[in-house]
């Protein structure tokens, strides 16, 4: 089992561009995803990400803590490890999915940016060279945007990133979505 606790936060897009975002720094570590190219919400992108930042004038940020129980942190094996993630992680991921969309049809002129990669459906037509299937609620990565985690967790929330690396499960991570309005 897990809590969670969700902190938003505004900010001027021109500030987070500038101080939170890096684009070829954050290509770099997507290329080491498996779902690079292969997701629609993923890059590579055909348009200049910094130019749709510098469309809109604020971006709430969405930050989802997700804290594990103690029995589940610490090194476990691959497939529970997996199990728990996959409870944790996928589930919070999709409501703040959803939870964006809403937030973006309710506010005129806004873009919603998820967290990690599209998971609407459960291969995305991207790898055959299809068009999105879901176009209407596919948006593109937080992650994939440019936006720097670690510094997004500690200079806006002030609270450090922790990952979960391997089979080994940290007392909490973080998911982030945005709203650009």
């Amino acid at each position: 089992m897990y809590t969670t606790k969700k902190i938003v936060k505004t900010v001027k897009t021109s500030d987070y561009l500038s101080s939170y975002v890096n684009v070829n720094s954050n290509l770099n570590y997507c290329m080491q995803c498996p779902n690079y190219n292969k997701n629609w919400a993923c890059p590579v992108y055909d348009f200049n990400v910094e130019e749709v930042f510098k469309k809109f004038r604020n971006l709430d940020i969405y930050a989802v803590k997700i804290d594990f129980d103690k029995s589940d942190v610490g090194e476990k094996l691959p497939g529970e490890a997996k199990a728990i993630l996959k409870k944790s992680l996928n589930k919070e991921k999709r409501l703040l999915h959803n939870e964006l969309l809403s937030k973006e049809s309710a506010r005129h002129n806004s873009k919603a940016l998820i967290p990690n990669q599209c998971k609407l459906c459960n291969g995305c037509s991207r790898i055959t060279g299809g068009n999105c299937v879901y176009p209407n609620k596919s948006r593109y990565s937080f992650e994939g945007f440019g936006g720097d985690l670690e510094k997004t967790a500690s200079g806006i929330f002030n609270i450090p990133m922790k990952w979960v690396i391997d089979s080994k499960i940290p007392e909490y991570t973080i998911i982030f979505g945005g709203l650009l309005y």
